[in-house]
């Protein structure tokens, strides 16, 4: 395997050239044909020998056909293109817009999924010799027509009629999908994006990976959590003031003692509760009451009957006075 040795005979100037004519720099660089650089690669050899004036990594030049194309040559004398672009198949590589190369319609579109339509098998005459005991939805077919329960009648459906699991090109991704080869134009094949069956084993068995797949980062993610929440833990980064709040020795939080002051808005609620209660029980008292005004004393008392006040009422001394007048009675 040949790799590039440096070589001593070497010119060495402090000009730069300057042709007056169009004539290359380097008469062995460039070429009017392919075929004719391809000739010239096949004699190349390390730098520096004296075997031929071609070596390894020099760059050639073909002007073919009103285009001009640059080629090294390689260590297998061959010729490799510069700067040439990929160019994809469109069956299983593409170019996206942005200049990039991705898997056909990776994150484009995919074939979805979808199951046969509910089909009662059997041979069936149509009003009277129909299914019993259908479910919403089924179809049953009554010659070349299809009939369909809509959950009180059969009427006449119209629509395709899928009597095997189908699948339908969609636009959009999800997880899960898995690539398949399929059939093209001119006996040609392509690549393309399939939704997994819920019916088959292949199916199955291909979501049942993809959601294991799924749980195991899932899992990943709860350990990491869990982890963090030990370090967070045994760190002890809660930190208590030992007046209102304490920590017991199993790291239990409790509340020790509040001041007043330390509760927001206590003091205005207090006043406030307090206003209410003294106006709720003046608001009772007077409605439940006798005032202190409204008991006569002894000598006060009305002097008849038509000046006399429902609302008041006689003190002892009043009584007791009154009870003794009658007995001297």
């Amino acid at each position: 395997m040949a790799s590039y040795e440096p070589i001593n005979n070497k010119l060495n100037f402090a000009v730069s050239f300057n042709p007056i004519t169009a004539f290359p720099l380097d008469a062995r660089s460039i070429f009017g044909s392919k075929t004719a650089a391809e000739a010239a690669a096949a004699t190349a050899e390390n730098a520096g020998s004296t075997n031929t004036v071609y070596y390894y990594g020099m760059p050639l030049v073909v002007f073919e056909n009103d285009v001009a194309t640059m080629y090294t040559i390689q260590g297998d004398k061959t010729l490799k293109e510069v700067g040439s672009a990929p160019v994809p198949d469109n069956a299983t590589i593409e170019l996206t817009s942005g200049g990039a190369l991705q898997l056909k319609d990776f994150g484009a579109r995919y074939y979805a999924y979808h199951e046969a339509d509910p089909i009662i098998e059997g041979s069936w005459t149509y009003p009277d010799g129909m299914p019993e005991s259908p479910n919403e939805g089924d179809l049953a077919k009554v010659g070349e027509a299809w009939y369909r329960w809509d959950g009180a009648a059969w009427t006449t459906y119209s629509e395709e009629v899928h009597e095997s699991d189908w699948y339908e090109l969609t636009e959009g991704w999800k997880a899960g999908l898995e690539p398949k080869v399929v059939a093209a134009a001119g006996n040609t094949y392509n690549i393309a994006w399939y939704e997994p069956s819920t019916t088959t084993i292949e199916g199955i068995s291909s979501i049942i990976s993809n959601m294991q797949t799924e749980i195991d980062g899932f899992n990943t993610r709860l350990g990491d959590l869990e982890t963090q929440v030990e370090e967070l833990a045994a760190g002890g980064l809660v930190k208590v003031d030992e007046t209102t709040i304490t920590k017991g020795e199993d790291g239990t939080l409790s509340v020790k003692e509040i001041a007043q002051t330390q509760v927001t808005g206590l003091a205005g609620a207090l006043s406030t509760a307090t206003a209410n209660a003294v106006q709720q029980a003046q608001t009772y008292a007077d409605g439940q009451f006798v005032a202190k005004s409204n008991v006569v004393a002894a000598g006060a008392a009305a002097s008849d009957v038509g000046t006399a006040s429902n609302e008041k009422v006689a003190s002892e001394k009043l009584l007791v006075d009154q009870l003794t007048w009658k007995q001297g009675m």
